[in-house]
Order: C-alpha cells, then sequence, then structure tokens
C-alpha cells in the first residue's frame, strides 16, 4: 500500500532532480587511428550536413567547428587535407522515479542529444578521428540558450583533437573510484 506523500515535497524533489539533470556537463567519446600523423592535417572542409536540425541550426554547429578548428591553427580550403561531417541524434533515457518499497510511481523520459563529428581524408575517405558527445536536452530552451547547448557540445567534442600520445587508447588509464570499488569486491569475495 502506498502512503500518502505531502505534494509540496514531491514537486521539491522533482524540482532539484530537474536542476540535477539540467547541469550535466556533456559526455564525449573519442576514437581514432592512432597511425595517422595529425600534423598533415592542416586544412579541412565540409561534407554537406544531413541533419534533423534545421538549417539555422546546422550552420550554428558548423561555425562553431570552424571556430574551434581555426583556434588550433587550421584552416578552411575548398581543396582541403581533410573533410569535417556531423550528425544529430536525440534519444531518451529511462528514469523511473521509485517510491521506498520499490514502486513505480511514473516513468519520466530523460530526452538526450548525441552529436557526432568525423573527420575523414580528402583523399582516400578514409575515417581517421571521430568523436561523439552526450549530453541531456533541457526541455524548454530559449535561441540563447540553445546557441550556448551547441557551442558546449562541439567544445566538448574538439577538446582532444589533434589526440596527444597520452591520449591513446592503448595509454594506461587510471581505474575510476567506481572501477577500483569494483575490483576491490571481486578480489575479497575471493
Amino acid at each position: 500500500m502506498l502512503k500518502k506523500v505531502n505534494s509540496n515535497k514531491i514537486v521539491f524533489l522533482l524540482a532539484v532532480a530537474s536542476l540535477l539533470f539540467a547541469c550535466s556537463a556533456p559526455i564525449a567519446y573519442v576514437d581514432y587511428d592512432e597511425q595517422v600523423n595529425f600534423d598533415e592535417y592542416t586544412s579541412y572542409n565540409f561534407f554537406a550536413p544531413e541533419t534533423i536540425l534545421n538549417v539555422a541550426e546546422e550552420d550554428t554547429i558548423m561555425g562553431f567547428i570552424e571556430n574551434n578548428l581555426q583556434a588550433k591553427g587550421i584552416e578552411s580550403k575548398v581543396i582541403s587535407k581533410f573533410s569535417v561531417d556531423f550528425y544529430v541524434d536525440f534519444f531518451d533515457v529511462e528514469n523511473p522515479i521509485v517510491t521506498s518499497e520499490g514502486y513505480a510511481m511514473f516513468n519520466n523520459d530523460v530526452p538526450y542529444m548525441a552529436l557526432t563529428i568525423s573527420f575523414a581524408d580528402a583523399l582516400t575517405s578514409e575515417l581517421f578521428w571521430q568523436a561523439v558527445v552526450e549530453r541531456r536536452v533541457p526541455r524548454y530552451m530559449s535561441k540563447e540558450e540553445r546557441i550556448e547547448y551547441y557551442k558546449e557540445l562541439v567544445k566538448t567534442a574538439l577538446e582532444k583533437y589533434p589526440p596527444k600520445p597520452e591520449d591513446s587508447p592503448n595509454a594506461k588509464e587510471e581505474e575510476s573510484p567506481q572501477e577500483k570499488a569494483d575490483q576491490d569486491a571481486k578480489t575479497s569475495n575471493q
């Protein structure tokens, strides 16, 4: 039997949860060809984007990509060393609200956006670098907030371009606190 809960508490908890989700930082996943000499890629050009966004939003994202690449000393040229492509995907993450007795009160799907930015060699069309950035999409955003949202996604995606040797997937990574705790639990159970 469900206990009667003060509706003010529910509203407060939902507001706090919404604030926590709204403040979540974007998460970037980067992959690249370790055999590539990134110093050779000094100029870029865009593929014509085909996204589910409107043209103005595509142009905004392209502008942020251009600004980030030019800040790294890479120039835009018609005949370039590599081509830039990007696309967008939206998805929901299920977030059930569960009572203390374990009953799901309702399901609050949380919308996310994934921005994928890919770099391919202009001559061979071989993909050599790609970043996927995911972040929660606030339910309501003003035009200015949407522009800042895209700016942060692009900045996060391109932060580790060009990759450094210590960024290599084969480089020894430090375990996260959760991975260390899991490993400790496994060894103590043996």
